[in-house]
C-alpha cells in the first residue's frame, strides 16, 4: 500500500465528518451530533430562556466549526508517515503549503474567539441577537442592556403553548410567537414584532425527494422586511408548503403572494402534480373512440387509459385493464393516492393500485393519457 494512504483515508473521513457536522443530516441529528446536543448542559433550555439559548448556541457554534481547519492540522500530526509534527507547527522547517495552511487555520479560529469575546462584553449585549432586538426598545429607555425587556417579552411568549413553529428545513426555522416574527438558522436568529414586518412570498420550487422525508416537497420562500427603519435589510426564510397554511393563520400580519403562485397546501396536491409529470413521461395511448365525460367529477372529459407498460412479471404483476377510458387524470391520481400508505409518501410513485371497476392492478407507468 503507497505510505500516503494513511494521509488520504484520513483526509477523506475526516472533511465527510466535518461536511455532515456542519449540514446536519437527519442521521447525524438523530445520533446527538450537533452543537445543541454535546454542549446542552451549557447552552440551557430552548423553551425556558430561547433568547439566551440562541445566544450561547450560535457563539458555540461558530467556534465549533472554526476548530475544524485547525483539528485537520492537529489530526496529520497523528497520522504515521504524514510528515507533518505538532511541534514544527510554528517552524521554517515546516513545508510551505503546512505552513500556510496551518497559520490561515489559527487566523480562523483566533478570528472566531476574538467576535465572540467582542458579543459577551456587558453580558452578551453587542451580540446580533441583543443588538436586533435593541432596535425595538422604548424611547425612553437607552441604557445597553435594554434589549433584555424584549428578551423577556420573547422569552414568555415561546413558552405558551399557542406559539406556532415550522419545521426545520436545514437548519432554518419560522417561529411565530403571540407578538414576535422569528427565523432562527445556523449562525444566527432574525426577531421582528409582527405589527413592524412585512411579509411577502418570493417564489416556490418543487423536489421530488426532500432530504428531511425523502418523499416529494414544495417550498415556500418567504421575504420578511422590518419597517421601523428604511436601511434594515430583509431576511428570508424557506417554508414546506404544507405548512403555510398554519404558518399563515397563526399571523397577525398579512402576507403577500402574487396570484399567479400556486401554493401546493397539502399532500396530495403535490402528489397530483408530481402524478401528471410522470403521466407526460409515459406512453400515449392512441383511441379513436368518442370520449365520455368523467365518471369521477362528471366535468372534463376521459384523459387516461389504463393498458400494461411496464415489465412487472409474477403472480403480483401488473395487468392491462380491458375497461375503455372513463377517468380524467386528476381523478385517477387522486383514486391511486387514496390506495396507497398514507405514512410512507415516499414510495407513492413507486407503488400501485386496483382498476376502480375491473380491479386490475397497475402502476404508475400503466397510466396513459389519450391521444385522440
Amino acid at each position: 500500500m503507497d505510505h500516503s494512504s494513511p494521509t488520504i483515508i484520513f483526509s477523506i473521513f475526516y472533511w465527510l465528518f466535518a461536511f455532515c457536522f456542519i449540514v446536519g443530516p437527519a442521521d447525524f441529528k438523530g445520533a446527538g451530533l450537533t452543537v445543541e446536543n454535546l454542549l446542552s448542559s451549557w447552552l440551557g433550555s430552548e423553551e425556558i430562556d430561547f433568547v439566551n439559548f440562541h445566544i450561547k448556541r450560535t457563539s458555540a457554534t461558530l467556534i465549533v466549526h472554526c476548530l475544524f481547519p485547525i483539528g485537520y492540522y492537529v489530526g496529520m500530526t497523528l497520522v504515521p508517515d504524514s510528515g507533518v509534527s505538532f511541534g514544527d507547527m510554528f517552524s521554517t522547517s515546516l513545508e510551505l503549503g503546512w505552513h500556510v495552511y496551518s497559520s490561515i487555520s489559527l487566523v480562523i479560529l483566533l478570528g472566531a474567539l476574538t467576535v465572540v469575546f467582542y458579543w459577551q462584553i456587558n453580558s452578551w449585549s453587542y451580540h446580533p441577537i441583543a443588538t436586533n432586538l435593541s432596535l425595538y426598545k422604548s424611547e425612553d429607555n437607552t441604557s445597553d442592556s435594554a434589549w433584555r425587556v424584549q428578551a423577556s417579552e420573547v422569552n414568555n411568549e415561546f413558552r405558551r403553548i399557542d406559539k406556532y413553529a415550522t419545521s426545520f428545513v436545514g437548519w432554518t426555522r419560522v417561529i411565530v410567537t403571540e407578538n414576535w416574527i422569528i427565523v432562527t438558522s445556523l449562525y444566527g436568529v432574525k426577531l421582528t414584532p409582527q405589527d413592524k414586518a412585512t411579509i411577502s412570498v418570493l417564489q416556490t420550487e418543487e423536489h421530488a425527494v426532500s432530504p428531511e422525508s425523502n418523499a416529494m416537497v414544495q417550498y415556500v420562500h418567504l421575504r420578511i422586511k422590518p419597517t421601523i427603519q428604511r436601511t434594515l435589510k430583509p431576511y428570508f426564510a424557506r417554508v414546506i408548503s404544507v405548512e403555510f397554511k398554519d404558518l399563515k393563520e397563526s399571523l397577525r400580519t398579512r402576507v403577500y403572494t402574487l396570484p399567479d403562485l400556486s401554493i401546493l397546501q397539502s399532500t396530495d396536491e403535490l402528489f397530483l402534480k408530481a402524478f401528471r409529470e410522470q403521466l407526460n413521461q409515459n406512453d400515449r395511448y392512441t383511441s379513436s373512440d368518442p370520449l365520455d365525460q368523467c365518471i369521477g367529477c362528471m366535468q372534463r372529459d376521459a384523459e387516461v387509459k389504463l393498458t400494461k407498460n411496464c415489465g412487472s412479471t409474477g403472480p403480483h404483476e401488473c395487468k392491462s385493464c380491458n375497461c375503455k377510458p372513463m377517468w380524467c387524470a386528476e381523478c385517477m391520481g387522486r383514486w391511486y393516492a387514496s390506495r396507497q400508505d398514507r405514512h410512507r409518501i415516499e414510495t407513492w410513485l413507486s407503488g400501485s393500485a386496483t382498476c376502480p371497476m375491473c380491479r386490475a392492478k397497475f402502476c404508475m407507468l400503466d397510466i396513459s393519457l389519450l391521444d385522440t
